[in-house]
């Protein structure tokens, strides 16, 4: 046994008197023992028993329809994995095709010559000019034209720009 000296209230002291214990040791025993046998961490009253009861419940089927989403963007994965399988071996089959393409004209480009100068329309004079990017003869229809092509024009317009 152990000895505890306990400074009580009055009031505590009364209400304990009123439940029937006739010694403080007695009532502080029975209240050791009460306290060691209800469960710790439990709810005080059977409203916050059903309040959890209804969390719990609610968490539940939130964690189902999650355990559902994930099933559904899992299906998805697999079906948008084959349409990107089958759309990789049809652009691999196009550029398997489109380089035999590219090849004839390539071929095709080698055969005949180049040339730069361009028919020009009936009754129509034109000046014999040097181009500016390429160093080759053309003919050109106006007097202010500096390059024999498109392709020439914007090569030496580039060039400016990078002296400036």
């Amino acid at each position: 046994m152990k000895k505890l000296q306990v400074w009580v209230s009055i009031e505590t002291w009364e209400e304990l008197n009123s439940l029937g214990y006739t010694s403080p040791t007695d009532a502080v025993t029975a209240g050791f023992k009460l306290l060691l046998d209800t469960p710790r961490n439990t709810p005080k009253n059977s409203q916050d028993t059903t309040a959890l009861e209804a969390t719990i419940e609610g968490l539940q089927m939130l964690l189902q329809e999650k355990q559902e989403r994930i099933v559904d963007l899992k299906r998805e994965v697999e079906r948008l994995d084959f349409y990107s399988q089958f759309f990789k071996s049809m652009e691999h089959r196009r550029l398997e095709q489109s380089t035999e393409e590219i090849k004839a004209e390539v071929q095709k480009a080698y055969e005949k010559p180049v040339s730069k100068a361009r028919s020009t329309p009936a009754g129509k004079e034109t000046i014999k000019k040097i181009c500016k990017n390429c160093g080759a003869e053309f003919d050109a229809q106006s007097p202010k034209a500096e390059t024999c092509s498109s392709k020439c024009r914007a090569a030496f317009y580039r060039k400016s720009r990078k002296e400036r």
